[in-house]
């Protein structure tokens, strides 16, 4: 930890400062995750199921197991630990995350050239930002943090450390635990990160055999097996998603454009959001018209290999905030949990608000009231909680899928607010 958190230019009194707020995070966290990890409680008794030689995908009290046999693998030195185990999870996912919010602070945040106090502001803002979905996360005992923190430092490693084996295997080990990293993947190959892609695509299989040092070839094979079922986008249950508590595109567009009771389904509340209604079928067709073009848009304008000499960090930055997004609204089953993946653009709208708040936009009015719209939906996201704006509010905007429409905003706000605007405003 100490590795991580050391400065040569961090005063001592500073230092001890945030390892005291780090230690009292990160106990807090396993308080809250011991107490209500219901997720973690899935994860660790498919841990002790695999190690008995049973189906990690069958008969678990708790829920079903949708992850790899590799990720119930790895998380067998915490059964040793009985039902504190779930307080480590906890006390885990919270030292990744402030991992992550070291990476920004350190290295990202001073290529944004913001003054000390703005730049106060930047990183209290941030925090805010993604305080009730860590928050959330913990609570649960889920892994969004973990797979957040294997992209992001991964990515990292690569494209700015040059560290391409270190990078590679994170993203490899990731994309095993959760298919979701495979995004990670791709933009690599855009990036043309051959050394990185190849670790990478070697370290898949090698972890998908882990597991059969531990339990044999045979059974580790029918696990994965198992797991591709489970996981299989084609499945009925993840074609259409008939929950407001998931907001990637197809939970998104059947709430405004499927005929819930011409396919006798029941509608989630009885208020009006639908647009136009479209056939199964033809729902189909625009759901996969729409990723396909969001999947093209974001790998042309975000992905692709310009030249980007100057101010490479923030580029970066901002190609990540669009890779989060990307993953948030492409695959399928993102509840408010994986809301967590929209603070990256989330931040980076923040910091070009204060930049452009500092130079006073230079005289460019478009700039200053997209950037008014930008902070608007911050503060619209944030507030999205029972405990602050209560039931009915927060009923309301779930059903209008509202964290995945904000999500559909940040595609076009990114693309307006390209790196070069921190500069040249």
């Amino acid at each position: 930890m100490t590795t991580w958190f050391t400065n040569k230019n961090m005063s001592s009194k500073s230092f001890i400062l945030g390892v005291v707020i780090s230690i009292l995070l990160m106990v807090f966290a396993g308080i809250k995750c011991y107490h209500e990890g219901m997720d973690a409680d899935v994860y660790l008794y498919a841990s002790k199921q695999l190690f008995s030689g049973e189906n990690i995908y069958d008969n678990n009290p708790f829920n079903y197991y949708l992850y790899s046999p590799f990720f119930a693998f790895l998380l067998w030195p915490f059964t040793l630990f009985g039902t504190f185990g779930k307080a480590l999870w906890g006390v885990f996912n919270m030292l990744i995350f402030i991992r992550v919010v070291h990476l920004f602070v350190k290295a990202i945040l001073p290529h944004f050239s913001l003054s000390k106090k703005h730049q106060l502001i930047l990183i209290s803002g941030g925090i805010l930002l993604s305080f009730g979905m860590v928050l959330h996360n913990v609570s649960l005992g889920q892994i969004t943090i973990l797979i957040l923190w294997f992209i992001f430092e991964g990515l990292y490693q690569t494209r700015i450390q040059n560290r391409k084996v270190v990078g590679g295997i994170l993203l490899g080990i990731g994309t095993v635990i959760k298919i979701i990293p495979v995004l990670a993947l791709f933009y690599l190959l855009l990036k043309k990160e051959w050394k990185s892609l190849v670790i990478g695509g070697l370290a898949i299989p090698l972890c998908l055999l882990l597991p059969s040092f531990a339990i044999g070839v045979e059974n580790n094979i029918n696990l994965l097996e198992n797991w591709e079922e489970t996981i299989n986008p084609s499945r009925d249950k993840y074609v259409f998603e008939f929950d407001n508590g998931t907001y990637s595109l197809n939970a998104i567009l059947p709430a405004y454009f499927f005929d819930f009771e011409g396919n006798d389904q029941e509608p989630p509340t009885d208020r009006p959001r639908q647009i136009i209604p479209l056939s199964n079928q033809a729902l189909s067709y625009f759901l996969l018209t729409t990723r396909l073009l969001l999947a093209v848009l974001i790998a042309y304008f975000a992905f692709s290999t310009h030249k980007r000499k100057q101010n490479p960090t923030i580029f970066f930055f901002w190609e990540i905030a669009y890779l989060f997004i990307a993953i948030a609204l492409i695959f399928p089953h993102q509840q408010k949990y994986a809301m967590l993946f929209f603070v990256p653009a989330g931040t980076y709208f923040l910091a070009l608000f204060l930049k452009g708040f500092e130079k006073n936009w230079n005289g460019n009015q478009l700039f200053k009231i997209i950037s008014f719209f930008s902070l608007l939906i911050l503060l619209l996201f944030t507030i999205q909680g029972r405990d602050i704006i209560g039931n009915y509010a927060t009923d309301l905007l779930d059903d209008y899928h509202t964290f995945g429409l904000i999500n559909l905003i940040a595609v076009g706000l990114l693309l307006y607010f390209k790196p070069d605007k921190i500069t040249s405003s």
